[in-house]
């Protein structure tokens, strides 16, 4: 493989499956993992895939790279092919010439070596072009996947959240309802008691003034 084909091979391997490798790892360990684990700090796990989703943004701005390696490929390749045609003219002149002198027949034999490594660089460059379509096809589906798979998070986060805030609700409404009893309770403990308290308060007095009314008659005998 030549230069410029193990180049552009790289560079598309770089910005399209390296990138949506990356993204999915993120989204296995730190957001499908972490629900699945229990974990209940949504807030983190949302961030996450907003995070997700600003990648695969980046995903496609680097898989614009792409396009422009095939792009300078394809360029390569017409430029090569161009001075293949170039040379066989030049091989031709050089076959006719040959026959006359010795230096001739040495500039024949050159022109046929850089024919051969043309159409070598020629070959490379064509192969690696066959690996954009692949590659567009993994990029695209592996982008709506994980496009679809984020949005079935994002509405599964929303239900949790949804079910999440209907539990406090609950919970809130049921305190409420528990202070309001109480405070009932305790409104009647305290009548209760203050009850209690007069009830008290009056058998003293009743007796006190029993006391009273037999010690006033006791003494008025004895005055008697």
């Amino acid at each position: 493989m030549g230069v410029l084909s193990r180049v552009a091979a790289r560079k598309i391997l770089e910005n399209s499956l390296k990138p949506m490798d990356r993204i999915e790892r993120l989204v296995n360990r730190e957001i499908v993992g972490r629900i699945d684990a229990g974990v209940t700090d949504y807030d983190q796990i949302a961030d996450s895939v907003n995070l997700a989703r600003e990648r695969i943004t980046d995903a496609k701005i680097a898989y614009e790279r792409v396009r422009e390696a095939r792009n300078t490929l394809r360029k390569a390749r017409k430029a090569q092919e161009a001075s293949v045609k170039v040379t066989e003219s030049a091989e031709r002149a050089s076959s006719i010439a040959s026959a006359l002198d010795k230096i001739s027949a040495a500039i024949r034999f050159g022109l046929s070596i850089l024919k051969e490594k043309l159409n070598s660089e020629i070959e490379d460059l064509k192969d690696t072009e066959k690996l954009f379509a692949p590659v567009r096809k993994n990029y695209e589906e592996r982008t709506k996947k994980l496009e679809i798979r984020l949005k079935e998070i994002r509405q599964r986060l929303a239900r949790i959240e949804a079910d999440r805030r209907k539990q406090e609700a609950r919970i809130k409404r049921k305190q409420k309802r528990l202070q309001t009893l109480r405070q009932k309770r305790e409104a009647a403990e305290s009548q209760q008691r203050q009850q209690e308290q007069e009830r008290v308060d009056y058998e003293e007095l009743q007796s006190s003034y029993m006391q009273d009314v037999i010690f006033s008659e006791s003494t008025s005998a004895m005055i008697t």
